[in-house]
């Protein structure tokens, strides 16, 4: 059963968790409260693997999830949602400051040398994020149109951090 909800590789939770757990901090959302959705692009995971091999590409996979659980609070959830892709939902009570930090922080992160990486090869994240709720749109909803957000950062673009609006 554990492992429907855990990703093998990270040991994070799965896309499955993730939107259980987006569901649930939906619906428990009071007027006036928020919470958020952060999505995060390992955005160099191809280059990493085309020059490096698979096994780089999934070290830098691991090393990511360990980065980014560096960024939660005790009552966020971390999953990998994707391939190269990890989703953060910081839970209810969240403002705006307090997602901008994270985003910064996990971009910050990625940036750090490690050993674990091929000399000179670091984590090139992208981000984008949204308070929740997005009226009219559910947990499916709401990640598919993060996914979209992240889409539209180009490759080599210089802002990695995007702000999708409700």
């Amino acid at each position: 059963r554990a492992l429907s909800v855990t990703d093998p590789l990270t040991g994070l939770g799965s896309q499955r968790k993730l939107l259980t757990q987006l569901q649930a901090s939906l619906a428990r959302l009071k007027p006036g409260r928020q919470a958020a959705l952060v999505l995060i692009e390992l955005a160099n995971h191809a280059a990493l693997s085309r020059e490096h091999g698979r096994e780089a590409a999934d070290r830098a996979l691991v090393l990511a999830a360990a980065r980014l659980r560096n960024v939660v609070r005790d009552i966020d959830t971390l999953a990998r949602v994707g391939d190269q892709h990890f989703a953060l939902l910081m839970d209810s009570p969240c403002a705006v400051d307090e997602v901008n930090a994270a985003a910064t922080r996990a971009v910050a992160l990625g940036l750090r040398p490690s050993s674990s990486l091929p000399p000179g090869a670091h984590l090139r994240f992208h981000v984008t994020h949204t308070m929740l709720p997005l009226p009219g749109v559910d947990a499916d909803g709401t990640l598919q149109r993060l996914q979209q957000s992240l889409r539209d950062i180009a490759p080599d673009a210089r802002k990695t951090i995007r702000a999708l609006e409700a």
